[in-house]
């Protein structure tokens, strides 16, 4: 994808109206085209601006009289479609029992990360910042295909998991990129998400020292001022980081991180 093309679609872009391949051919030019990134983060700023302006602004927030109008219209909406809840509850039903198959692949109990976050989480932070918001590595990416051939073959997992697309409690998450890259000398499976208006990363790093405990361990807090959320298990450290309230960050956690957290454990 070339400069122009990018330009025509950057709206669209910090937007997160393009699908994912399109997503993927610009994260891709960026990595090399300077001008394009300014450009790309010269929007994305100014859009966060304009939004915060506007939730400042009273007289531009909705009335009580409209929200209780919407409100019973959406509920009116929803009593006329039986059928529309039936599916949805099944649709519920079948994800339990994946949820559920997936559990029985590795037995798994998640508790809290007592300690202060290590090397692994600071490290991967600093692979967020470097690679999916100022794209500045010493080396270029590779492919999760060739890292599981010359690597180990757990990175082929992250292929496919998570989901391209993933429904949240706070809005869909989608993934833009996935490779493997080098920071501060350590290799990263790092997938590249777009997530309420924010690039945010699921890094996935090798633990130096391998554990024995079967649980997943959780930590949340602050790494250079960057909210994180991170499960460890015996052989991986999964992390997920960007600049998002710690409710949006918590509930992108425990859909996307914790289950790939889970997956790992059991590879």
């Amino acid at each position: 994808m070339d400069c122009r093309t990018v330009r025509e679609l950057s709206d669209a872009f910090v937007s997160d109206e393009l699908a994912p391949d399109a997503y993927g051919a610009i994260l891709h030019h960026l990595h090399t085209c300077a001008v394009c990134r300014l450009d790309i983060d010269t929007r994305e700023r100014v859009r966060r601006s304009l939004r915060e302006a506007f939730e400042r602004a009273p007289e531009l927030q909705a009335t009580p009289e409209f929200r209780e109008t919407l409100h019973q219209r959406l509920a009116l909406s929803v009593a006329d479609r039986p059928r529309r809840r039936a599916q949805l509850q099944a649709w519920f039903a079948v994800a339990a029992l994946v949820a559920l198959v997936a559990g029985l692949t590795a037995i798994v109990v998640v508790h809290r990360w007592a300690t202060a976050p290590d090397a692994a989480v600071i490290a991967a932070v600093g692979d967020h910042r470097n690679c999916a918001l100022k794209f500045r590595l010493s080396e270029k990416p590779i492919s999760l295909e060739e890292a599981a051939q010359r690597y180990d073959p757990a990175y082929r997992l992250l292929e496919t998991v998570p989901a391209n697309a993933i429904a949240t409690a706070h809005g869909p998450a989608r993934v833009l990129e996935r490779h493997l890259c080098v920071f501060a000398g350590r290799r990263f499976a790092h997938l590249v998400l777009r997530y309420r208006g924010q690039l945010v990363s699921l890094v996935i790093v090798e633990n130096e020292q391998r554990g024995t405990a079967s649980d997943v361990l959780r930590h949340d807090g602050r790494v250079d001022a960057m909210p994180t959320v991170s499960f460890r298990t015996s052989r991986f450290t999964v992390v997920i980081t960007g600049n998002l309230e710690n409710d949006e960050l918590t509930d992108l956690g425990e859909t996307v991180g914790h289950p790939v957290a889970r997956q790992l454990a059991g590879v």
